[in-house]
């Protein structure tokens, strides 16, 4: 996807605003916001400027937790992915317990 006049204009008006938005970020949560789609992310500034945007989004946790019990992927391909996110990104995906926790 490409992003078109109007979001380049968006996207430069708002990244003044948002220095502790990555680049990345703030251009995939507004094609997410013209194309009404959720956004994934694990940053809580991502979140709140999601929330503040009208940009429905989940957390990378639940998304994973989705995975698995939809069986999408099976445990050892989620624990790979999420050591891939950490190392890539340099995070810590937190509560990883609630993945692969047993259902309700």
């Amino acid at each position: 996807m490409h992003l078109d006049a109007d979001l380049v204009k968006e996207f430069e008006l708002k990244k003044e605003k948002l220095r502790n938005l990555h680049t990345g970020e703030l251009t995939s949560i507004l094609l997410c916001k013209k194309k009404c789609m959720d956004f994934v992310t694990n940053d809580n500034k991502a979140k709140k400027f999601c929330k503040e945007n009208g940009v429905e989004w989940l957390d990378i946790v639940d998304l994973l937790r989705l995975c698995y019990l939809k069986e999408v992927l099976d445990k050892k391909e989620i624990q790979k992915l999420i050591k891939d996110i950490e190392v890539s990104d340099r995070t810590i995906i937190t509560r990883k317990e609630r993945i692969f926790a047993e259902r309700p």
